[in-house]
C-alpha cells in the first residue's frame, strides 16, 4: 500500500438503498402492458406456470376453456381444418389427425384401449385396400352388440380363433359362395344369392331342388333345338352353386299333341360344370309307336358345378313330325353334395 498515495478526492458514501429500489419504480404497470403487448420476435419465459383466464389467439386459430366441457380448439376462419402431427424417429412429419368440415380423418394404425389395463387394445388400420380390425389379446374375441327398442343390448356377432357366433333371430341375407368344412347348412336356391329362412346346421348335406316347367312349340321338324334357351329362355339354371347336382327333365305332348314319327331327346354340354355320371352321348329314342299320347323322362345326369355361380344347362330335343306339336318341358335340379 505504500507504494500507492492516499486518495485526494472525497469518496461517496455507500447507500444501501439504492439497489433495494422495486423494479416498477421507473415504469408503470401501463407502460409494462403495453411493451408487453408491442413485443416482437422470440419470447422466453422462465415461469414454471403461466395461466390464461380467457381465450388464446395463435394464428387463425381460437385456444378457449369452457367450463364444464374442456378445452376447445378451433380455427376462426370458415372450412379451414385441424391437423395433429408429429415427427418420427428420422424427423419426418406424419400426420395423425385431421378434422375438417365433413369427416375426421385417423392415419395408419389406431389404438383403443382399456383404460383400466393399457396393455389390452384393439387396433384399426387401412392398408391399402384391405381394413384390418384386430384385437391383440391372447384368445380374444370382437363382438358386434346391436341396442333393441327398449335399450337393452345384444351381440349380434361374435368372432374368434374358435369360431364365429350369430344370434339365433339374426336375418342374414346375400349368403352366397361359402365353404364349409364342417357341418353344413342348408339354403334355399330357389332364388339366386337368397336365404330364405333360418340358418340351420346338419350333420349331412341338405338337398334343395329348382324346378322349372315350360311349354315350347317345336319349331322345325328333324331339327334338334335346346329347350332352356328356345322361346322364354329359362334363367333360373343359371347360377347353380358349387356342388354336385342331379339333373332331370321329362316332357310330354298334352298340350297339342301334333302329328310325330320319332322323337330323340339328349343332353348338351353344361358350362360351369363337368359331368360325372352320365353322358350327352346317352339319348332317348322313341319312332312311332305312343307318340299320340307322348310322355317320358329323360336319362338322368349328375354335374359337378365349379362355375361359382355362373352355369348353364343344354336340353336337346328333336321331333320328326307333319303336325307342329307343343311339348311341356319338367325340368328340376336337386344339390345332392
Amino acid at each position: 500500500m505504500a507504494e500507492y498515495p492516499p486518495p485526494q478526492d472525497d469518496t461517496p458514501i455507500f447507500n444501501s438503498q439504492e439497489f433495494l429500489i422495486p423494479l416498477n419504480a421507473s415504469i408503470s404497470q401501463a407502460q409494462a402492458d403495453a411493451r408487453y403487448l408491442a413485443r416482437t420476435g422470440t419470447a422466453i419465459s422462465n415461469a414454471n406456470t403461466t395461466s390464461f383466464t380467457d381465450q388464446i389467439t395463435v394464428g387463425s386459430a381460437l385456444i378457449d376453456y369452457i367450463p364444464a366441457q374442456g378445452i376447445e380448439i378451433k380455427p376462426t376462419v370458415n372450412s379451414e381444418t385441424l391437423f395433429l402431427r408429429v415427427k418420427d424417429g428420422t424427423g419426418a412429419t406424419k400426420q395423425r389427425i385431421e378434422c375438417n368440415t365433413t369427416h375426421q380423418q385417423l392415419y395408419d394404425v389406431t389404438r383403443i384401449t382399456d383404460s383400466g389395463t393399457p396393455a389390452s387394445f384393439s387396433t384399426i388400420q387401412q392398408s391399402g385396400n384391405i381394413l384390418f380390425l384386430q384385437n391383440t389379446i391372447n384368445n380374444s374375441s370382437i363382438r358386434f352388440v346391436s341396442t333393441d327398442g327398449f335399450g337393452v343390448g345384444t351381440t349380434t356377432f361374435q368372432s374368434s380363433i374358435f369360431g364365429i357366433i350369430m344370434s339365433p333371430t339374426t336375418n342374414i341375407s346375400g349368403l352366397n359362395g361359402i365353404q364349409c368344412n364342417g357341418a353344413i347348412f342348408g339354403r334355399n336356391d330357389t332364388v339366386a344369392n337368397t336365404f330364405n329362412g333360418t340358418l340351420l346346421y346338419s350333420r349331412y348335406p341338405i338337398g334343395w331342388t329348382i324346378d322349372f316347367s315350360k311349354a315350347v312349340v317345336i319349331p322345325t321338324s328333324n331339327v334338334t333345338v335346346d329347350v332352356i334357351s328356345t322361346g322364354t329362355p329359362i334363367t333360373v339354371f343359371n347360377t347353380l352353386s358349387n356342388g354336385v347336382w342331379r339333373v332331370s327333365c321329362s316332357c310330354n305332348n298334352a298340350a297339342v299333341t301334333g302329328v310325330m314319327t320319332s322323337v330323340t331327346m339328349s343332353w348338351g354340354t353344361p358350362t360351369g360344370a363337368t359331368i360325372i355320371n352320365g353322358s350327352t352321348s346317352q339319348l332317348y329314342h322313341q319312332i312311332t309307336a305312343g307318340l299320340t299320347n307322348f310322355s317320358a323322362p329323360f336319362p338322368d345326369i349328375i354335374i359337378r358345378t365349379t362355375g361359382n355361380g355362373v352355369t348353364g344347362l343344354v336340353c336337346n330335343f328333336t321331333a320328326t313330325f307333319s303336325v307342329q306339336p307343343t311339348m311341356t318341358f319338367n325340368l328340376w335340379a336337386t344339390k345332392i353334395a
